[in-house]
């Protein structure tokens, strides 16, 4: 008898904005439709959104306020107090560069969970109001994770984990990424977008079955 042909995964990207509202909404329903279904590969991407001239103090960047207006509206992402508090400081300011860097620091120890990882920084400073710059915001997160802290800590200061952030910024221009976030498919003839704004997991599923012939293979549901 011939062996079972291991049935090869669904390859994913998704490429987030840690201060991204959009971003926030969405990484619950990419977590859940990895639980629905097992045959998905994610790689997770951190993008640039507040990096270079784009880094400004929160206050002054007049279109966020109306776009969490419209993104809690519209999906139900919940936005906490202790943001609002933070995004009111004139000083504060959000730099991709160092949440790419804590980013990339968490997934080298933990990959397999670089979708709840990315979802727990959203959480972190839109729920709790605590800045991605901060090593002891990743504390929190890697104690929450049953990640080492001291490995944590060790990474956020090596320059290879920095190299890689800024290596990831320019990888998710060269994806053609530049609103996030953005799920794509890696089909046989390169990366096809799958928009995932306002959609359920059930929708999220719908799209990839659509594109599916692209990669050869077939969306089925966990047993």
């Amino acid at each position: 008898a011939h062996p079972r042909r291991r049935r090869r995964p669904i390859q994913l990207t998704f490429v987030f904005g840690s201060h991204c509202p959009w971003s926030h909404a969405v990484g619950p329903t990419i977590e859940s439709l990895l639980d629905s279904h097992d045959r998905l590969s994610v790689e997770v991407v951190h993008g640039s959104l507040f990096a270079g001239a784009h880094v400004q103090p929160v206050a002054q960047i007049k279109w966020l306020p109306s776009t969490i207006g419209s993104v809690a509206a519209l999906t139900g992402a919940h936005f906490g107090a202790a943001y609002a508090q933070l995004a009111e400081r004139g000083t504060f300011v959000a730099d991709s560069e160092q949440a790419a860097v804590g980013f990339v620091a968490l997934r080298s120890i933990a990959p397999d969970l670089a979708v709840p990882l990315a979802t727990a920084m959203h959480r972190a400073f839109f729920h709790d109001g605590r800045s991605l710059a901060d090593s002891r915001t990743y504390a929190a997160i890697a104690a929450a994770h049953d990640i080492s802290i001291a490995r944590v800590n060790e990474r956020l200061v090596d320059r290879t984990i920095r190299r890689i952030a800024r290596y990831e910024a320019r990888r998710a221009l060269a994806l053609g990424v530049t609103t996030y976030s953005a799920l794509q498919l890696h089909a046989r003839d390169g990366a096809v977008p799958i928009a995932t704004r306002l959609r359920s997991v059930e929708q999220l599923a719908e799209a990839l079955r659509e594109h599916e012939h692209l990669a050869s293979v077939r969306l089925v549901p966990n047993d």
